[in-house]
């Protein structure tokens, strides 16, 4: 217990009342209490107002500033009101006026020992908490960490499933050309060529995918590949032209009029679009027109106004980096749509609508994972029997880059994907 009066009687006092419940430390002074309670662990304080030249109250600021958990008692002979709310204010814990008597000062004391206690015990219990918290945090980690490796793990498998499909239809293609000639030349030698390239650089987007998990899992990575949209867009339409689910659907792309880049890397953002095209095209068996479409919006999302209903769905507002410019990049169909009470699920991890050994529920995650990387957010919007549209809003740069229309996928190996 501190005690600092400049008066030698409440100092006395104090000491032989208390003497037999605390170990009292009596000052006459401001600096030497200060001192004092640098150097010693105090609970309970009682300050006279005033301290000779000193003033009670900085003493107390003081005192809370070196040690909060301090219940601070306060002495005055020329009680005040408005002393009263300053020194509470300060935080003192109570105010007494002088001379005190026994019963007063008791009880006081009392209650300022109680709530030194009482902080005292929300301190052990908030230290206990914390160290259980961090304990579970560490088990979610491990548990967090193990969850992920599996859905890396199928998510490769997934992601190069696109890739092989069409390696696999180029194969074919080539299989029965070299079978239906002895020998190629002029624009069947140019064709097999092409599709020769085609395949190369299809694996090396397998090796790309397997590369960009193994960053993931390592939490090492590069810097995003600065490849224009425009150049992605006819990367993937030059895929899905080649791809088993295109059938006898009609297939329609529309780039920028004015070029730009996001922060996706270049084949996540390839990847991400040919899942949501290849789910476009599965979304029914009755011929139909998919539409990818690309628009730089010269203005930030109205977030403010942006409201979920049964028809449409936001998911990564929270993440959204909203300034302009964005770039919207949508994949629409004219399938039999998303239901209401399905619409909220479609990005969960391994949930999908679809029979047994035909979807595996980590396309749209994976989408999902991505564009929030790239702090990007995705629209919804969906009509039961007439379509769904998704659209990728992401942050975008404007460029002045060439389009490559006559050499597909040659921004990649440029690039080394």
């Amino acid at each position: 217990m501190l005690v600092v009066d400049d008066e030698e009687g409440p100092r006395t006092a104090l000491r032989m009342v208390f003497k037999s419940q605390f170990n009292v430390h009596a000052f006459d002074n401001s600096a030497a209490a200060i001192e004092f309670v640098h150097d010693h662990a105090v609970h309970v304080a009682v300050l006279d107002l005033h301290i000779g030249r000193d003033n009670g109250l900085e003493l107390l600021q003081r005192i809370k500033e070196t040690d909060p958990r301090i219940e601070v008692i306060l002495l005055t002979a020329q009680e005040t009101l408005d002393t009263a709310k300053l020194a509470m204010r300060h935080g003192a814990c109570d105010y007494l006026s002088k001379p005190f008597d026994l019963r007063s000062i008791r009880e006081a004391v009392g209650r300022a020992h109680r709530l030194r206690s009482a902080t005292n015990t929300i301190e052990a219990n908030s230290e206990r908490l914390k160290t259980l918290t961090d304990q579970l945090h560490e088990a979610f980690s491990r548990e967090e960490m193990t969850r992920t490796a599996n859905e890396i793990y199928a998510g490769v498998i997934h992601d190069i499933n696109n890739p092989l499909a069409v390696i696999a239809g180029f194969v074919d293609v080539l299989h029965r050309q070299v079978g239906e000639t002895q020998r190629l030349e002029g624009q069947p030698l140019q064709d097999f060529r092409q599709h020769i390239q085609t395949i190369g650089k299809q694996v090396n987007t397998c090796c790309e995918i397997s590369a960009r998990y193994l960053r993931f899992m390592s939490r090492l990575g590069r810097g995003p590949q600065r490849v224009p949209i425009n150049q992605v867009l006819t990367d993937l339409e030059q895929l899905l032209r080649n791809h088993p689910s295109l059938k006898s659907n009609l297939l329609v792309v529309d780039q920028l009029t004015e070029d730009a880049v996001t922060s996706l890397q270049s084949t996540e953002l390839l990847q991400a679009l040919l899942n949501l095209a290849v789910n476009a095209l599965q979304s029914t068996e009755t011929p139909q027109t998919i539409r990818i479409a690309a628009e730089l919006l010269p203005r930030p999302l109205p977030v403010s106004t942006l409201e979920n209903a049964p028809e449409l769905r936001y998911f990564g507002l929270d993440s959204l980096v909203n300034t302009a410019p964005l770039v919207a990049l949508s994949v629409s169909d004219q399938g039999c749509g998303i239901p209401p009470q399905v619409l909220p699920r479609i990005f969960e991890t391994y949930f999908t609508t679809k029979p047994p050994g035909r979807g595996t529920g980590l396309g749209l995650s994976i989408v999902a994972r991505l564009v929030r990387s790239a702090r990007g957010c995705i629209r919804v919007a969906t009509q039961q029997g007439k379509g769904t549209t998704m659209t990728l809003f992401l942050p975008a740069e404007r460029v002045a880059a060439p389009r490559f229309d006559t050499d597909p996928l040659a921004a990649d190996t440029a690039s080394g994907n």
